[in-house]
């Protein structure tokens, strides 16, 4: 390893996160950030918005206030790592890194940890969540699958067999660790599924419009203009618009009703259950008022034998 190498990833350039240089660096390349929108799997970019961005028809993506909670917590998250293991040495990756053999496959490390020899040199990917419902025992490779697919990657890049997952849990302001091992059968669907993408932004080839918010939000932006023409429509698109917009206020209508029943039922109460379920919690807003939120049970653990 050297201070532009690592493993089978090389250094591209040193520019900070997010600024002019750093966004001309991946101009063209695929990041760790940017393969769970492209399979489908980000709550922040679709497959959708993500192509017309790369194609430059979207500004960048701003930085939501977990990410900028993150970026500020993210050297206490380290420190934390590091100070659970005394026996390797961790140091700082930080830079955008691409595969020596595939130039567009790009990954931006925190750090990356020696061990006692090369083979035992890791990824070290700190991360910060609110909550720790997506999150699986500590010590296990059950994280959020928007960042199992950047984990892996990031494995993918620099030829590493493991990755330390740090993650510090805001709500709760617990520190964890978990453990990502390489996949070969994944990295190869990432990749493939990687190339195709920047094959279809290359040649034109857009993808279909989805659900998603963040190609809801592309849409509209996109086309900013208003010139005063009149489009003419297919009467099936007309139909199911408006069809979706009285289901919607037919949907909120009956949810503010049984809110209003379940907050009557619940009186002072701070929780509401059914048998060992717990379904719901109130919740004060600030504002001389309560709100009303669901609970969502955590995945039960499989019994290992």
């Amino acid at each position: 390893m050297s201070a532009t190498t690592l493993g089978t990833a090389v250094m591209l350039g040193s520019s900070p996160d997010r600024s002019k240089e750093w966004h001309a660096m991946r101009a063209g390349r695929l990041g760790g950030s940017e393969i769970a929108a492209v399979i489908g799997l980000s709550k922040w970019e679709s497959r959708f918005s993500l192509w017309h961005r790369k194609r430059g028809e979207l500004g960048e993506k701003e930085a939501n206030p977990a990410m900028t909670v993150g970026q500020y917590v993210e050297a206490a998250t380290l420190a934390w790592w590091a100070d659970q293991h005394p026996e390797l040495n961790m140091q700082s990756a930080k830079g955008t890194w691409t595969h020596k053999d595939r130039d567009w496959q790009v990954a931006n490390l925190d750090a990356w940890a020696a061990g006692k020899t090369k083979r035992d040199a890791s990824v070290v990917e700190a991360k910060f969540s609110v909550r720790d419902d997506e999150w699986g025992d500590e010590g296990t490779d059950e994280i959020p699958p928007y960042y199992r697919a950047q984990v892996l990657w990031y494995l993918d890049v620099t030829g590493l067999a493991q990755a330390y997952v740090p993650v510090l849990f805001g709500a709760s302001g617990r520190f964890a660790e978990y453990v990502v091992r390489t996949s070969r059968a994944e990295q190869a669907y990432l990749l493939y599924e990687g190339r195709t993408f920047l094959d279809e932004v290359e040649q034109d080839i857009r993808p279909n419009l989805d659900a998603h918010t963040a190609t809801y939000s592309a849409v509209k932006e996109l086309h900013l203009d208003i010139d005063g023409e009149t489009v003419t429509t297919d009467p099936e698109v007309r139909d199911e618009w408006q069809a979706a917009k009285a289901a919607l206020e037919a949907a909120k209508t009956e949810e503010r009703r049984t809110s209003a029943v379940l907050l009557d039922l619940m009186g002072d109460a701070k929780f509401a259950q059914v048998d060992d379920d717990t379904y719901a919690r109130r919740q004060p807003t600030g504002r001389g008022s309560v709100a009303l939120y669901p609970v969502t049970p955590k995945p039960a653990k499989e019994k290992t034998a």
